[in-house]
């Protein structure tokens, strides 16, 4: 899609482009949710970058995760949700929150009980509560933002997009040039959710180019 009408839209409710592009994630999903599950939480989790926070060289994945959640009651709108999506995120991503989310994983480690504890069964019980807590996500996304490259390259580049596996939606934002580019990953048979989405975001005025690929197993 165009980067200009895209954050044209996301300016018209003075939100930013993730927040913009998450409420138009959640009306997808809320969309084609069963009537009797139609009241539970939707959960959009999103990667942050901890360097934004922290110092750090490290060459190493060095991110965190903040979740926005809404509980839908059938009254909301496009606008409405998008601008209590960008409040709950800014309040997340606030460095206070991250630190203090930070020193609460950091405090757990060094609790003796826990140092003492062998790797055997260290590592069972984390990957069952990160097992856990990954079912109260509905879906990822991940605006990974302007992408730039040497002048001498840029006539050979018409764009970037970026792809993680999942066992839901994960939905990765790159920008490059006038193009911004969704990489949508799914681990569903069914593409009505990615399908509304389009076709909200083509309402935008924007056109968009879509290439897909199935895979089935």
């Amino acid at each position: 899609m165009q980067v200009k009408k895209l954050v044209e839209a996301s300016k018209s409710m003075q939100v930013s482009v993730t927040s913009y592009l998450g409420a138009q994630l959640m009306l997808a999903i809320h969309a084609g949710m069963p009537f009797m599950q139609k009241r539970k939480p939707i959960t959009i989790s999103m990667p942050v970058n901890l360097r934004n926070y922290y110092p750090s060289e490290t060459l190493r994945n060095f991110f965190n995760s903040v979740d926005v959640s809404h509980q839908f009651d059938g009254n909301e709108t496009l606008e409405s949700l998008a601008e209590e999506f960008d409040k709950k995120l800014k309040e997340a991503i606030t460095p206070e929150n991250i630190k203090n989310q930070m020193n609460r994983f950091q405090s757990m480690e060094r609790l003796g009980f826990t140092r003492v504890v062998p790797l055997a069964i260290k590592q069972p019980v984390i990957k069952a509560f990160a097992k856990k807590d990954a079912k109260t996500v509905t879906a990822v996304l991940s605006n990974l933002g302007k992408v730039t490259v040497p002048t001498e390259m840029g006539k050979y580049i018409e764009g970037f997009t970026d792809f993680c596996s999942t066992d839901k939606i994960f939905i990765t934002v790159t920008s490059y040039g006038d193009n911004v580019v969704l990489g949508i990953a799914s681990a569903y048979a069914g593409t009505s959710v990615i399908r509304r989405l389009i076709k909200s975001l083509k309402g935008t005025g924007t056109a968009v180019k879509l290439y897909a690929t199935e895979v089935i197993r």
